[in-house]
This record gives C-alpha cells, sequence and structure tokens, in this order.
C-alpha cells in the first residue's frame, strides 16, 4: 500500500497545538516511536509534546495487526530510556495514561545518542515487526549538544522515516538548522504554539 503515513499541515486550533493529522491506511503496518526532549532546556514544552502526540494517534488502530506504539524520553549522556514498547499497549487509553505520565529529566541534550537507542526501539525484541513502516516522531528544540545528523541518516538506510516536531519559544525560538539537519532537509514541522 502507498502512502501509509503522513503528517498534514493547516492552521491552529483552540488547542494551539495545530492541526496535525497522521493519516492511518487500514491494513498497513505502521510502527511509530515518540522520541521525546525531556531536557532541562524543554521543561516547558514537555505538556505540548505530550498533548499533540496523544493527539496524533487518536485514530489508530491499535494491535499486532495495525499500529503499534512506542515512547522513548532523552536528556543528557546516558540519560535516554524506553517509557514503554512498540508491543506493550492495544489500548489508547492506557498507551495515552502512560505516556502523560511520563516524567521529565532535565539536564543536557543528546538528540544523536537518543535517535540511535530509538532506532534499537524498532528491534523485534522490542515488538517492531519485520514488514511494518517504521516512523520516528522526534519532538525537539533542536539545541542537541552532539551533531543528530550521522544518527539520523543511520536511521534512515534502516528504513525509518523520520518526522520533527518543535514548540514555537518566542525567548528560545527552535533552532530550524537542527530540525532540517534531523528531517534530513525534508520538511520540518509543525512548529506548533505552546498550550496555553
Amino acid at each position: 500500500l502507498q502512502a501509509p503515513f503522513s503528517l498534514r499541515y493547516s492552521a491552529p486550533v483552540s488547542t494551539k497545538l495545530g492541526a496535525v493529522l497522521y493519516l492511518f491506511i487500514e491494513g498497513c503496518l505502521i510502527d511509530i516511536i515518540f522520541l521525546m526532549d525531556f531536557s532541562g532546556g524543554t521543561e516547558d514544552k514537555r505538556s505540548s509534546y505530550l498533548k499533540l502526540a496523544s493527539s496524533l494517534i487518536q485514530e489508530a488502530q491499535l494491535g499486532p495487526n495495525a499500529t503499534q506504539v512506542g515512547m522513548v524520553r532523552y536528556s543528557g549522556p546516558g540519560r535516554t530510556d524506553t517509557v514503554f514498547h512498540l508491543n506493550k499497549h492495544s489500548n489508547l487509553t492506557k498507551l495515552v495514561q502512560e505516556m502523560m505520565g511520563a516524567p521529565h529529566m532535565g539536564g543536557t541534550t543528546r538528540t544523536g545518542e537518543a535517535i540511535l537507542y530509538a532506532v534499537e526501539e524498532f528491534a523485534e525484541r522490542h515488538g517492531g515487526r519485520k514488514n511494518s513502516n517504521k516512523i520516528l516522531v522526534v519532538f525537539t528544540d533542536g539545541y542537541s549538544q552532539d551533531d543528530p545528523l550521522e544518527a539520523a541518516q543511520t536511521a534512515r538506510k534502516q528504513g525509518i522515516t523520520i518526522h520533527v516536531v518543535a514548540v514555537d519559544d518566542e525567548a528560545v525560538p527552535p533552532n530550524r538548522e537542527q530540525l532540517n539537519e534531523i528531517a534530513m532537509n525534508q520538511k520540518v514541522g509543525p512548529i506548533i504554539s505552546p498550550s496555553s
């Protein structure tokens, strides 16, 4: 099946998160990992990240023959961990509850290291499926202390599509140069407004 997954953008909605839809096509196996930057610089963005991630999967059919969702959070060196693996949740309510309960970490940011960690989450031992469409959605402000380009290239070589999401911040705008690097110069987006 063609185009199993896409991001569509439209004007901001009342939540100020932006109307972003995942297009799920019946019969496609989709494995999605949400990779969330929970470093000190994104503490005020955590809620927006989680709300958006939750909204993105509201229409997904979860299960071993449909869409699977995993979550990884990260901050500095050696501080990346799995919140839940791809094959843990087949109930959307429980998935969202666990996602929303993931505590912030603080500290510095190592997005490259975290991407490499997330690549391993697509392995069969963690619930990944050989013939699935593999999607990595990176939530970050783009201020990593390591270079994420090589890690993003490694992910793409393994058939993983990367989408990048950032929260707009007037005081410290997202680093679009690094976001483009992670997205390999594909369209970065959305840059969402912070939730009120």
